[in-house]
């Protein structure tokens, strides 16, 4: 909980300990293991949660195949943005790569502290574009380069993350198959030598 405080406190600025508890009380603690659903695709998500520690992905299945849209890593939030702001059914799964602690807060309790503090609502805007900078990015990312590009972006900027994640879920997230991604890193293996 007090990684969740610290990261809330670079955000906003709260008057006394007494608020800090009230709004930290909003949050409960969830442990998923290794392959666990947070939600499932076609639920309703009804919270927004803090990784303190552990991996999670968004992911969809269509015709059998399995699609890794984003990962989630420790020190952000994840939810599925679509359902949880418009209260319908989820397009994505949110699974657990690696045993994970979150902190969660429901979508009712969310809209109180809103209320309580305005400064909550402000915190909650700059993760919201922080998420949306990232997704944008993504998307361009998808549009315009390699997948070679993609995994040596990746790698430059998440590389302990590419020693944890399975191979068959980092190629989905790249958008090839594990066949090519072994291309990929043989290809790359072979310049560095």
């Amino acid at each position: 909980m007090e990684k969740l405080r610290h990261y809330l406190s670079t955000l906003m600025q709260l008057p006394d300990e007494k608020d800090w508890r009230i709004l930290l009380s909003c949050f409960s603690f969830r442990m998923l293991k290794k392959n666990d659903y947070l939600v499932r695709q076609g639920q309703v998500c009804d919270v927004v949660c803090y990784i303190e520690q552990g991996l999670m992905r968004t992911q969809t299945q269509k015709n059998g195949s399995e699609f890794t849209i984003d990962f989630f890593w420790a020190g952000m939030f994840c939810s599925e943005s679509d359902s949880y702001i418009n209260q319908a059914p989820c397009l994505m799964s949110i699974q657990a790569v690696q045993d994970s602690m979150v902190w969660c807060i429901q979508v009712s309790a969310l809209r109180e502290m809103y209320a309580m503090y305005p400064t909550f609502q402000n915190a909650s805007r700059l993760v919201a574009e922080q998420f949306l900078i990232d997704v944008s990015r993504r998307m361009t990312s998808l549009i315009i380069d390699s997948a070679e590009e993609r995994y040596l972006k990746l790698i430059n900027e998440k590389k302990m993350l590419i020693e944890e994640i399975p191979l068959n879920i980092l190629a989905s997230y790249l958008g090839i198959s594990t066949v090519y991604l072994s291309r990929i890193r043989k290809r790359l293996a072979t310049r560095r030598t």
